[in-house]
């Protein structure tokens, strides 16, 4: 009977586990993002009109629709439809551009992962939930 015990532990922790890579769709990011505020080496007015740039996730799509004003752009410079992939606390734009981003009710934070061979490259963008 011990014996058995043995054996039947083994198989039953294999049969148990999963596989762990698969990324699925990260849906608190769904949806349409106004952004808010921008923390950065960079210059703006005071007055300065942040709205005009938005950012729309959609999951089961994996593509991230951005919207720029005429004069200034965050993530792209064009406006358009990108891909995207989240994995854990990253969101990867374009397959290039690369946010730690955390939700905190209707507040999104999207911290770009900077290069450390680019000097003043970081920049923080603060949304809120449309």
């Amino acid at each position: 009977m011990k014996k058995s015990i043995y054996f039947f532990i083994p198989v039953l922790l294999f049969i148990s586990c999963s596989d762990d890579d698969t990324v699925l769709p990260d849906r608190v990011l769904d949806g349409k993002w106004i952004l808010s505020e921008v923390s950065c080496f960079c210059l703006f007015d005071e007055d300065f009109d942040f709205s005009q740039h938005t950012l729309t996730f959609e999951s089961e799509e994996q593509q991230a629709i951005i919207e720029n004003s005429i004069n200034t752009f965050f993530i792209t410079a064009l406006p358009g439809i990108y891909p995207y992939s989240a994995n854990r606390d990253i969101v990867t734009i374009n397959n290039d551009r690369e946010y730690r981003y955390e939700v905190l009710g209707e507040r999104l934070t999207l911290t770009y992962i900077d290069h450390p061979d680019i000097a003043d490259d970081e920049i923080t963008l603060m949304y809120n939930k449309d």
